[in-house]
């Protein structure tokens, strides 16, 4: 959803579908398909990613139900995990929801919207807290608190304009961006051309392993960002943010589960202030980005025996 002045963001109304297209498309798929059905047939269980996947009537997330509902009609067990589910078909998310035996949800948000369609949520922070709690980010130095560093990363809709003013909005709090690419969509090719205009250093996140991306986010003073892996990274490490929203509600209401005291900025005009918020009470911040991570790694706890005692 675009609007003047304000940050990309996720629309919460369902782009329009024609269901029973859909359905022939789906049928037609399942008729043609027969590598896919024998699969299906062979396995004991199906596990999907949804990350990313679930929302607005994607092409994506259109696919994603053809198999779920492919497999259910072949006597297969489907668990959904890592799902964010927002702005979908009411009456094609309720079919879907239904065929399942687990749906991990990874915010509050969908929960609360997916709870009354399926008696198989499971509410539990993105699969990513899992993985992190295995790795152990240095103590961030003073040098380092206390420096000009500030990392941005604008996600998954990112718009020249606004990183360009995002870029602008740090130097005016005197301190010095450099900008994290994770490269999907056109933002290598948009970042390159703005870095050449405004003058800031790029770091690739192709190029790194993520211990040099815990490292770099240690060595940072803060961070700006719309990407909602990177912000659980800032948890991980200690380090004050300022979000930003993205496609779905997934960064607001992960915030939410964290405890963190700031929510995403929506207005380009008020990022400059949000900025200097975060900065001036880094220290806080600092500590409130660490207990976020605390929260989610102590609600993530469950889910391991919550798969481990999935029966299909």
């Amino acid at each position: 959803m675009r609007k003047e002045g304000r940050f990309r963001t996720g629309t919460t109304e369902p782009i329009k579908v024609d269901i029973e297209k859909w359905r022939k498309i789906r049928n037609q798929l399942a008729q043609d398909d027969t590598w896919v059905l024998r699969k299906l047939s062979e396995v004991d269980a199906l596990v999907v990613n949804s990350e990313g996947s679930m929302h607005h009537n994607l092409p994506r997330a259109l696919a994603l139900a053809a198999l779920i509902d492919i497999s259910h009609e072949v006597g297969t067990p489907v668990a959904l995990m890592n799902s964010s589910i927002q702005a979908m078909d009411d009456q094609l998310i309720s079919e879907i929801l239904g065929r399942l035996s687990m749906c991990h949800v990874r915010e509050r948000r969908t929960f609360e919207a997916v709870e009354a369609k399926t008696s198989n949520a499971v509410l539990a922070p993105d699969l990513a807290v899992l993985a992190m709690t295995a790795m152990t980010p240095a103590e961030r130095e003073m040098k380092a608190i206390d420096g000009r560093k500030c990392i941005v990363a604008a996600g998954v809709l990112v718009d020249p304009n606004a990183v360009r003013q995002t870029i602008q909005a740090v130097r005016a709090c005197d301190l010095e961006p450099t900008y994290l690419s994770i490269g999907d969509g056109r933002e290598a090719e948009i970042i390159s051309e703005l870095s050449t205009e405004e003058d800031f250093n790029i770091i690739d996140s192709g190029q790194i392993t993520l211990e040099r991306l815990v490292s770099e986010l240690s060595g940072a003073a803060m961070l700006v960002s719309g990407r909602h892996h990177i912000n659980i990274f800032a948890m991980l490490c200690g380090l004050p943010f300022v979000p930003l929203p993205s496609n779905t509600w997934k960064i607001e209401a992960t915030i939410e589960m964290a405890g963190y005291p700031i929510s995403t900025t929506e207005k380009i005009k008020d990022l400059e202030e949000s900025i200097r918020t975060v900065h001036k009470d880094r220290l806080l911040y600092a500590d409130a980005s660490k207990n976020g991570f605390i929260a989610l790694e102590r609600m993530m706890r469950k889910l391991p025996e919550k798969v481990r005692k999935w029966t299909f």
